[in-house]
């Protein structure tokens, strides 16, 4: 487990409790990767800071041997790492868009094997798990979970994208390409009635993005059929779950797994 940048490690997945070695290593903002660099039989962490590769040859706290630092890929690429020729040692690599620029051996030299397979957006599997809280991965704090929100406190520069489909389809095809091909993260609000409508479209965009998210959850749920008011005597919360369901892939659930309606638009 990495918090910050102080590793804590255990020796056996079998018992609980506190870690059987802690150190510190690399920055907050580096990107976690851990594998056995040298082949010895034990895995040891490492990190990735813009193109610059750092990882340590021993779990020793005080010892604090390092493979020579070196630079591969590029600053958009997705950081990897395998055994990808079997050989028992684990060495890098980099995901660019769909394409896999996996290295033999871990130095700065040139790609040893190159695949292509998935999308530009997808999360290689061996990408370190800090890309996935990056992307949305990391769930909504508690304090803000079960709450309609309208405004989250943040120093950042952030946009949250949303569409609204309740008209035609027009739009579709070229909003979901320029989306997957930015990699842009985008929420979509759909009417009972337009997804019933255009089901090929509406099965698409709920397999690629959220639909009406409820807070802290990857579950979704959509709009009521056609959109009542929030103070209709019916209530979205009633409309949302009683209304007939073209099978969309995903339906709306709280943090504790209870089904809930996703967050209202009106």
């Amino acid at each position: 487990m990495v918090r910050g940048s102080t590793w804590f490690l255990k020796n056996s997945n079998l018992s609980p409790g506190v870690a059987d070695i802690s150190f510190a290593y690399g920055y907050g903002s580096d990107l976690p990767v851990a594998g056995d660099w040298d082949g010895d039989g034990r895995w040891t962490p490492g990190v990735v800071r813009g193109t610059t590769w750092h990882l340590r040859a021993t779990n020793d706290p005080a010892d604090p041997a390092t493979v020579p630092p070196f630079a591969y890929g590029g600053t958009t690429d997705q950081p990897l790492a395998g055994d990808w020729d079997g050989n028992r040692t684990t060495t890098i690599g980099v995901k660019r868009g769909g394409t896999w620029l996996l290295r033999n051996h871990n130095s700065a030299d040139g790609v040893d094997l190159t695949i292509n397979y998935g999308l530009g957006c997808d999360l290689g599997f061996a990408a370190p798990g800090a890309i996935g809280r990056d992307r949305g991965g990391k769930g909504l704090p508690a304090s803000l979970q079960g709450r309609e929100l309208t405004r989250l406190a943040t120093t950042s520069k952030l946009i949250a994208l949303t569409f609204d489909a309740g008209a035609n389809a027009d739009g579709v095809p070229s909003i979901l390409d320029t989306l997957q091909r930015t990699c842009t993260p985008a929420t979509f609000f759909l009417t009972g009635g337009w997804a019933d409508q255009f089901q090929g479209q509406a099965r698409q965009i709920t397999t690629r993005h959220p639909v009406g998210t409820t807070p802290g959850t990857i579950l979704t749920c959509r709009h009521s059929r056609t959109r009542p008011s929030e103070t209709s005597s019916s209530g979205p919360s009633r409309r949302c779950r009683e209304q007939p369901n073209i099978s969309l892939g995903r339906c709306s659930a709280s943090p504790s797994g209870t089904a809930t309606p996703a967050p209202w638009r009106s």
